[in-house]
């Protein structure tokens, strides 16, 4: 079994795994290294499992996900002030800031389907895990927002929203949405 913090993993009789983000305390699901390391596990579960036949990731929530949890980013960022004085800082600092990207992209190559059943608003690395399931399916209720508002504050998706969400709905308008920071009403990505 596996020890999740965030995440309930459950399976049905026809193999289906259900993984439901809730994590504990907080009003919004968001991405920590406690919830990254949930979910490898939860990859790995699926790519190992000859049980398992497909997965559904959705939230207990009333949004999917609102993000990254600033307090890792201020963590990484500490790592960049030491960067350059510290090889070792810089080793963390690549991994640190990749490590959403490959666990997304595990999530790609696992061999089953997943689909992520979004009960409302999805943005930044929370859209970019959506962005790498097979599948997106949405709920339609008020103010929810799905989208990689990152421009706002000056920076680009980095685990790998910039290229699926291009794929998805083409170069020009991922461009604008990404650039703008807008985060539209039911986008036409999911």
């Amino acid at each position: 079994t596996m020890d999740l913090k965030n995440f309930k993993f459950e399976t049905d009789a026809d193999g289906i795994a259900t993984i439901t983000w809730d994590m504990p305390g907080k009003t919004t699901n968001l991405i920590n290294q406690s919830a990254m390391d949930d979910l490898d596990a939860i990859v790995e579960r699926l790519a190992s499992d000859s049980e398992i036949k497909g997965a559904i990731l959705t939230s207990a929530k009333s949004g999917f996900c609102g993000g990254a949890d600033i307090s890792m980013l201020t963590d990484l960022n500490l790592l960049v002030s030491q960067a350059g004085r510290d090889p070792e800082a810089v080793k963390k600092l690549y991994f640190g800031v990749s490590r959403l990207s490959r666990v997304i992209r595990k999530i790609e190559i696992c061999g089953k389907p997943v689909v992520a059943a979004m009960p409302g608003t999805a943005v930044g690395g929370g859209y970019e895990i959506a962005l790498g399931c097979h599948h997106r399916i949405a709920a339609k209720v008020p103010g929810e927002r799905f989208g990689l508002p990152e421009g706002k504050i000056g920076l680009l998706p980095g685990a790998g929203g910039t290229q699926r969400l291009a794929r998805m709905i083409g170069a020009g308008e991922a461009l604008q949405l990404m650039l703008k920071g807008v985060t539209p009403k039911l986008a036409g990505a999911l």
